[in-house]
């Protein structure tokens, strides 16, 4: 556990389901349809070997254990694998990868609207490139080290500024449920950038 920007950034524990909250609001086009079922992705939440996972999230909490920000991440290459167990709790996920073999692929990002500004998403970022800076294994060594991706809407301005200020990179466009993104991907410090992006 670090501590940092008067926040603790860690792990996620079963019991903090709230971060599955703070999630949903980061998915905006996806949020209402997956919260119309909460609890149904708390049970989730509180389970191994799918999207949404406590073993996937990263959490910030404050002082008093409140969970104010999260991140979800995973091995792009196990997307497929990791949405089976929405599909077969009755969400109509798209089962087309956001990531490739061999990337973390950052699925949502969210700090608590009074925590915003504070670093804790930068914090967030730096403990997740510290897990898996180096290289990780089976899937996740594609480049010589660990390439993390992202997507990003391009009408998302200082969210694009901020993923480029942690690293990353502009590397093409994908759809996904009708909308367009900005794909984006930054390469460990051990790695090598993917050819998509070396001349960015």
């Amino acid at each position: 556990m670090k501590r940092e920007c008067g926040v603790s950034v860690a792990w996620a524990a079963r019991s903090q389901v709230e971060a599955l909250r703070l999630l949903l609001l980061a998915m905006e086009g996806m949020s209402e349809f997956l919260g119309r079922d909460f609890e149904v992705l708390a049970n989730l939440f509180r389970a191994r070997g799918n999207r949404f996972s406590f073993e996937n999230v990263l959490v910030c909490t404050d002082e008093t254990g409140a969970v104010v920000g999260a991140l979800c991440a995973y091995e792009a290459a196990r997307e497929v694998e990791l949405n089976r167990a929405l599909f077969e709790a009755g969400f109509a996920v798209e089962y087309e990868t956001s990531g490739q073999a061999g990337e973390i692929y950052v699925d949502s990002v969210a700090v608590a609207e009074a925590w915003r500004g504070r670093g804790l998403a930068r914090a967030m970022f730096e403990a997740l490139f510290e897990r898996f800076g180096g290289e990780c294994g089976g899937e996740c060594g594609g480049f010589g080290g660990v390439e993390f991706s992202l997507l990003v809407e391009p009408r998302k301005a200082l969210t694009k500024a901020f993923y480029e200020r942690v690293g990353f990179k502009t590397c093409g466009k994908k759809q996904i449920y009708g909308i367009e993104y900005e794909v984006m991907r930054k390469r460990s410090e051990s790695g090598k950038q993917s050819a998509e992006c070396r001349n960015l």
